[in-house]
């Protein structure tokens, strides 16, 4: 498909309201978003398993089953797992299955350049997402972003 058949097909999904892309996690992720990111695979090596060693890399596709907690772990379910090429010679790496429940540090999913899907209906997620409509503590984790720059 050539680029401008790309873009009429994109105009014709706005005429209907039901355009769905990726948009970069700036002001956080609320349960029921749908966020994917990249992160590297890690394997211990060595005696007793003492030194960890960057394997590979992987870019994870899942749903936020419950918002960062008060130490920042955010409960995600995958539903999608791609893994890149192994750093090792003749060694595959083992994606995550689809539908296994996983838990992430929200530090790790935004250093991981994360992008949520839009909703088709992003008015009804701002409204969810307010600050104002819920007794919710998003400036610890939301604006927090990361310690590391």
């Amino acid at each position: 498909m050539g680029e401008f058949a790309n873009s009429l097909k994109l105009a014709k999904q706005s005429k209907r309201g039901c355009v769905t892309g990726w948009v970069a996690v700036g002001g956080g992720f609320i349960a029921a978003d749908v966020i994917r990111w990249k992160e590297g695979v890690f394997e211990r090596r060595g005696p007793g398993g003492r030194r960890v060693v960057k394997v590979g890399d992987q870019v994870l596709t899942a749903e936020v089953l419950k918002e960062a907690d008060r130490n920042g772990w955010v409960h995600l379910l995958v539903r999608r797992c791609e893994v890149g090429v192994s750093r090792l010679l003749r060694r595959d790496l083992i994606p995550v299955k689809a539908g296994t429940e996983i838990r992430r540090a929200y530090k790790t999913i935004v250093k991981g350049k994360a992008e949520r899907l839009l909703w088709s209906d992003e008015n009804s997620r701002a409204m969810l997402s307010s600050m104002f409509l819920g007794n919710k503590e998003h400036e610890r984790f939301m604006a927090m972003e990361t310690d590391e720059e």
